[in-house]
């Protein structure tokens, strides 16, 4: 009898404190929704009881929105995002409280499609669509819509962004709007000859080259005869946009560096309350960010929810060096440096335990991991990814010191949702989890659906000597070809090469022996396996390779565990599988040749 188990051992470190007193906070307005569209539906609702005029753009691509902020500013109209080949339920639902007549689509089918585009008419909205044949042309065109609604001639001043990327651009769209001027892209090395064009049609006489030579050349700079505003970084280049432009609102607009969709619907709502739009990381507020929001004291809204910007960014929290006690036992005792609230743990910080090799860097929350942060156990396993008040949750990597490696999602400790498991390079399992369990097909471990690496097989055996016994044995780790070779030569010099045409194949297996009928040891080594090759043909070569270390070829107690190398050698371009305990009832099949993680 067999029966497949997992066993992968977590010990998950929580952490404990008591809160005394209550710190008085600053007040700030987060408008936020559970995603990215949720999110720009939130800032509608906060900047436009009705709107006659509707913006709409991709939810997953930025150049369109980005350059459309001005135009939706003119109209005075909220932009509104959308997945390419389906209407956003809720993005529709916020056209309807609106009561909105037309719907301005931006950039070319590929972005927005004609699906979502006739899904519109059949609801009763007049559509709009301006696009180009990129995202450089699509830029020029609403530049020209934008001249057309303003019944302009042309524009004195005019924005310059990088178009392959967006976060020096985000914080000058706020600006761009509120001063009536078009956004243009450029891919940093050259001007595109539409935009040339529109320049000179448009009649654009200074330029604000947004973002530094990395992103944009000097090269162009020259050619448009522009003002470079440029910061070391994305979170000082929105600082530098907002000295530079000089908004005069009571308030500033804080969004996420790392992503675009909050950074830009919040763009013209920022426009309209006559405001600056800085940016911060998901760890931090910088200093300089602070300092200006302080000096010019303005009132913060947040955009986007916690995981884009949590509350400690924004919070002014302490600073500082503490023990901390896991409240278990020594163990968990360790030092503290980081962001502290009420003199725990709270906001980015860094925990180094006594026990040398355990230690958290990461996000906090009220004295617990909370966020995104890397433990490490002092074995050298890790865990890199989410937590939900000390509780592995959201996306995350697993990584043990024996080779396994979890990639994928979590929720309440337990892998769940897509995931893949893989041993030292080889996948065991892809597809989909269930509270910590796979979905393995029942055939698994017959010789038609062999074994990959790392799954774990408890094995209830009957043996000559000892009777009925149980074991767990799990494939570790595979070598085979010129690094078998090697590896076998290294053991000893005297090893024979394989035979022409044949290679070695190494696998290393680890035996745990959970009990024998008369209490005694098992013996574990080559003859408890066979190789059979993909023809059906049991391989008999006789072989002896001394000197692998380890080796697996001993006797184990119950209660006793071993891991070692078994050689064989197969046809080099055979796939060949390898039994333990063939042709009893507890028999298990391993591939020989199993996929490796991409």
């Amino acid at each position: 009898m067999k029966k497949v188990v997992w066993l992968v051992l977590v010990v998950l470190l929580v952490f404990s404190g008591t809160i005394q007193g209550f710190a008085e906070q600053e007040e700030v307005v987060r408008l936020a929704g559970d995603n990215r569209y949720q999110t720009a539906v939130a800032i509608s609702e906060e900047g436009w009881t009705t709107s006659e005029v509707v913006v709409l753009a991709r939810g997953d691509g930025y150049a369109d929105a980005l350059a459309g902020v001005p135009l939706a500013y003119a109209y005075d109209a909220p932009i509104l995002l959308t997945q390419t080949n389906r209407l956003n339920p809720d993005t529709l639902k916020e056209m309807e409280r609106l009561q909105a007549s037309k719907v301005i689509i931006l950039g070319g089918e590929g972005a927005v499609s004609t699906e979502v585009q006739e899904l519109l008419k059949s609801e009763g909205f007049m559509t709009e669509r301006i696009s180009g044949s990129n995202r450089y042309t699509t830029a020029t065109k609403i530049a020209y819509e934008l001249q057309q609604f303003l019944g302009v001639e042309g524009f004195d001043s005019a924005v310059m962004v990088y178009g392959q990327n967006f976060p020096d651009a985000l914080a000058v769209a706020s600006h761009a709007a509120r001063l009536e001027q078009p956004i243009f892209l450029t891919n940093g090395r050259e001007i595109h000859p539409e935009v040339e064009v529109a320049l000179e049609e448009l009649s654009v006489e200074e330029m604000a080259i947004i973002g530094g030579e990395t992103v944009i050349s000097d090269d162009i700079l020259r050619e448009l005869d522009g003002n470079r505003v440029a910061g070391v970084n994305r979170y000082e280049t929105a600082l530098a946009v907002a000295e530079h432009f000089q908004a005069t609102g009571e308030q500033v607009y804080i969004a996420t560096g790392l992503n675009f969709a909050d950074a830009v619907t919040g763009g013209v709502l920022a426009a309209k309350n006559r405001s600056s739009l800085l940016l911060v990381s998901n760890r931090a507020m910088p200093e300089s960010v602070r300092s200006y929001i302080d000096h010019h004291g303005l009132n913060m809204v947040i955009l986007g929810g916690e995981n884009a910007v949590p509350d400690f960014v924004w919070q002014e929290d302490e600073y500082g060096t503490i023990r901390w006690d896991g409240g278990r036992d020594d163990v968990f005792m360790g030092t503290y440096t980081g962001d502290l609230r009420e003199g725990i743990p709270h906001g980015y910080g860094e925990w180094i335990g006594d026990e040398e090799g355990r230690s958290y860097v990461g996000q906090w929350k009220e004295g617990v991991r909370h966020g995104e942060g890397l433990y490490t156990w002092p074995n050298g396993d890790c865990y890199d990814g989410e937590y939900y008040y000390d509780t592995f949750h959201g996306y995350g990597e697993l990584s043990l010191a024996s080779g396994y490696l979890y990639q994928g999602y979590w929720e309440d400790g337990k892998e769940h949702g897509q995931g893949t498991a893989s041993m030292n390079g080889f996948l065991t399992y892809e597809g989909i989890w269930d509270k910590g369990n796979w979905n393995l097909p029942e055939t698994i471990g017959d010789r038609q659906d062999p074994s990959p690496p790392g799954v774990v097989w408890t094995l209830d055996r009957y043996d000559w000597w000892h009777g009925e016994n149980r074991i767990e044995m799990q494939m570790l780790d595979l070598v085979s070809g010129p690094e078998a070779w090697e590896i076998v030569q290294r053991a000893n010099m005297y090893n024979e090469a394989p035979p022409s045409g044949k290679e070695y194949v190494l696998v290393k297996f680890g035996v745990y022996v959970e009990s024998t009928e008369d209490g005694g040891p098992l013996e574990i080594n080559f003859t408890n396996f066979d190789v059979v090759s993909s023809d059906g043909v049991l391989y008999n070569d006789w072989l002896s390779v001394a000197g692998l270390d380890p080796r697996l070829d001993t006797e184990i107690y119950p209660g006793g565990y071993h891991e070692g190398w078994v050689p064989f050698i197969v046809r080099e371009n055979d796939h060949p599988v390898l039994a333990m305990d063939r042709g009893e009832g507890s028999e298990v099949w391993f591939d020989l040749r199993p996929r490796r993680v991409d």
